[in-house]
């Protein structure tokens, strides 16, 4: 999986690092942008194959969809939205086995 590149665009910073690491951890290569500007510099100069965004993006978020899709036309786009919570793990999550 070290050879899929995935862009990570959130501005909660909490998020952003959260998603980064888990990622990271199941062996993507990830680069993290907090901003809609840092996610467009970023895609100006590399090639990903997944664009990880926030659904709320301030700042003209759709221009880092746009951008995406032309600097590759086939790459995955999906949007998330972090949902904060009390920090535990609830029965029937799927973080509650570990």
């Amino acid at each position: 999986m070290a050879n899929i590149k995935i862009l990570v665009v959130d501005d909660d910073e909490v998020a952003l690092f959260t998603l980064s690491a888990l990622l990271q951890e199941s062996g993507f290569n990830v680069a993290g942008a907090s901003s809609v500007p840092e996610a467009l510099e970023f895609l100006s100069s590399e090639v990903y194959d997944v664009l990880l965004s926030d659904l709320h993006m301030p700042g003209a978020g759709d221009g880092v969809v746009n951008a995406m899709r032309h600097a590759n036309p086939r790459a995955v786009t999906v949007f998330v939205k972090f949902i904060p919570g009390d920090g535990r793990c609830h029965e029937g999550s799927p973080a509650a086995g570990r």
